[in-house]
């Protein structure tokens, strides 16, 4: 059997979570989140890196929240893999 790695693998990929909840109907929610990631194959190279990242929902209702939150906290950037630093984002999520 042909042992060859898929490109754009990683050999091991770890997630540490810190949550929070205030476990109030219309409160807030939130999770601090730590990725780890070794042996990421992708053209021939090997790459390890890690990312730190947050984010932050709060209830409205029962039908919508708003949110807001960052990844790559730290603004890791790795070119070959379009790791281009820190991204942010804010929104709203509405059901009906």
């Amino acid at each position: 059997a042909d042992n060859s790695r898929l490109s754009g693998m990683a050999r091991s990929r770890a997630t540490i979570q810190l949550e929070y909840d205030d476990n109030q109907k219309y409160g807030y929610h939130a999770v601090l989140w730590q990725d780890w990631t070794y042996d990421y194959l992708f053209s021939g190279s090997s790459y390890d890196y890690s990312t730190t990242n947050i984010m932050v929902n709060k209830r409205i209702n029962d039908r919508a929240r708003v949110f807001a939150g960052v990844d790559n906290i730290f603004d890791k950037e790795v070119y070959d893999l379009y790791l281009d630093g820190r991204l942010w984002r804010v929104g709203a999520e509405f059901t009906f």
